[in-house]
């Protein structure tokens, strides 16, 4: 699978199954927290950490750049905030999504 696409549907993910904080996968809650989207839609909760995909960590790894580069913080401490919604979770993965494919990956 593409980048962009993991991405894109790493924000699917968080639709429709909502967003943690604090926890990458939570036993009894159907979310995932941004990374957590992307692990899911690349292979399953149950595959993390052993079988993720070059591509997958790829769009970690870009996540994690866009917020050192933005606000000097993790994409984890971003997800982890009081603040960042859902929302806000889906429309990031949809901009980094775009910005993948716009490059081709």
């Amino acid at each position: 699978m593409r980048q962009s696409e993991i991405a894109y549907r790493a924000a699917e993910y968080i639709s429709e199954h909502g967003l943690l904080k604090h926890f990458m996968f939570h036993p009894d809650e159907p979310g995932a927290c941004l990374n957590g989207a992307v692990v899911a839609v690349d292979g399953g909760r149950e595959t993390w950490p052993m079988n993720l995909s070059r591509e997958a960590a790829h769009v970690i790894v870009k996540a994690n750049e866009a917020f050192l580069d933005r606000f000097e913080v993790t994409s984890v401490e971003w997800n982890n905030r009081e603040e960042t919604t859902a929302e806000d979770v889906v429309l990031f993965l949809k901009q980094l999504g775009a910005d993948l494919e716009a490059r081709g990956l």
